[in-house]
């Protein structure tokens, strides 16, 4: 029976020797498992943050971007990352030329209030204005106002717009603000987001190159733990097969002397 149980031993360690290093390379896999696992987490992170700005600058563009960032490279995240950042300056150049629009309606608005109240400003020289002459500020021969009687000005009107112009431009201003100040985020947390997935990049291949000699492949994002346990049984059950190769093989061994010694002492009875 020991010989059988030694057989079947050898058999199982034959079969799984690639296993016979691992518990010793298990601290370095479970090193580069756990900073394969931080920096994926780390990049998502980064990503996460930067699509939410993405999201507040152009909303549409930034809908069409990957929630994560498992399966993409860096090469390929760049002209995605491009392509939004590319969508907030034209934005950004409309909303330039609003505020420029903006600002020409006001001034408008406060070049027409300010002559209307000029004009209304002028009730003692309206009295000595005659009928046929020359006005000596505006040349016209014509008075209709002259006599004092009420006319409307439309100075209500007038200070509405020159209010509601303000208050467009105030807003035309605000929303270039934020937005130049979403694309700058955008443009600066670039260079993380994609040095995050490089360095993703570079941990699973080295995870790849140390997990090759036991024929397993690096795991997917959130399967770490799974990978790291599977290793450490893996490990585990090499040993304990270790042990009960060599348990077999004294008891075999323990067995044959018993019975030499046996035999020994049958022969010297015989004598």
């Amino acid at each position: 029976q020991a010989g059988e149980e030694s057989l079947e031993s050898n058999k199982w360690l034959e079969k799984h020797k690639s296993d016979e290093v691992l518990a010793d390379s298990l601290a370095e896999l479970v090193s580069a498992i756990g900073e394969v696992k931080n920096a994926r987490e780390s990049a998502e992170r980064s990503w996460s943050d930067w699509r939410r700005t993405a999201g507040e600058v152009v909303a549409e563009e930034a809908s069409a971007l990957p929630d994560k960032l498992e399966g993409l490279s860096a090469a390929e995240l760049d002209p995605l990352i491009g392509k939004v950042i590319e969508a907030g300056t034209q934005k950004q150049d409309i909303l330039k030329e609003a505020g420029i629009e903006a600002r020409r309606q006001l001034k408008l608005r406060q070049d027409h209030l300010d002559k209307t109240r000029l004009v209304a400003s002028l009730d003692q020289h309206r009295a000595n204005l005659k009928p046929g002459e020359e006005c000596p500020l505006c040349g016209s021969p014509d008075h209709p106002f002259a006599d004092g009687s009420p006319h409307d000005t439309g100075m209500a009107e007038l200070e509405t717009e020159v209010t509601d112009a303000t208050t467009k431009l105030e807003n035309a201003r605000e929303e270039y603000r934020q937005l130049s100040d979403g694309v700058k985020r955008l443009e600066s947390e670039k260079l993380d987001v994609l040095q995050g997935i490089s360095r993703v990049e570079a941990g699973v291949g080295q995870l790849s190159q140390l997990l090759k000699p036991f024929a397993t492949e690096a795991p997917r994002a959130g399967e770490e733990a799974q990978l790291q346990k599977t290793l450490q049984d893996r490990a585990g059950a090499f040993r304990t097969m270790e042990k009960q190769r060599d348990a077999a093989a004294k008891k075999k061994e323990d067995a044959a002397s018993r019975a030499k010694l046996a035999s020994e002492q049958a022969g010297l009875r015989g004598k």
